[in-house]
């Protein structure tokens, strides 16, 4: 039996088209499981990412060139910061500045670096001024953070 050419191609095209419509489907299921941009998932989602170098950026970090290594660091907080802002105009999480007085700032923030802080995993030491820490967080641990940095500002 000789099966004719153009009954091959026949199938053929009907198995490419039932392919081409099973893609289809996947990458729309795909595109639609993706946070909107402008949500809080998409933000925090973001934002969790720039928190993990990829070994690529590990090894810029360490062997790249220096000018590299600036412009990649600029670019990173300037996106975690455009994310944190995001995140603060939307209500998910509040930024708030704690003034320190009895000790340099930047001793408090390592005693509290070093000790255990409120758990959410969003939880951050924003800033470290002249005189000031901001943490950004949930507004609901806000009070955890206060009692954190009062304790590590007392004089030992």
């Amino acid at each position: 039996m000789q099966i004719h050419a153009g009954l091959i191609a026949c199938v053929m095209r009907k198995w490419i088209v039932v392919g081409l419509v099973a893609l289809s489907f996947g990458l729309g299921a795909y595109l639609l499981s993706q946070p909107r941009h402008g949500t809080v998932v998409y933000h925090e989602k973001q934002l969790l990412k720039l928190d993990n170098f990829s070994r690529f950026d590990s090894w810029l970090d360490e062997h790249g060139p220096e000018r590299l290594q600036d412009l990649l660091v600029r670019r990173r907080l300037k996106r975690i910061a455009f994310h944190a802002d995001a995140l603060v105009k939307l209500g998910y999480l509040e930024k708030r500045s704690f003034m320190i007085s009895n000790s340099p700032p930047s001793r408090v923030a390592s005693k509290i670096l070093s000790s255990s802080q409120p758990t959410t995993h969003i939880n951050r030491i924003y800033s470290i001024g002249r005189d000031n820490i901001t943490i950004l967080g949930p507004p609901d641990e806000m009070p955890a953070w206060e009692t954190l940095i009062r304790d590590a500002e007392a004089p030992e």
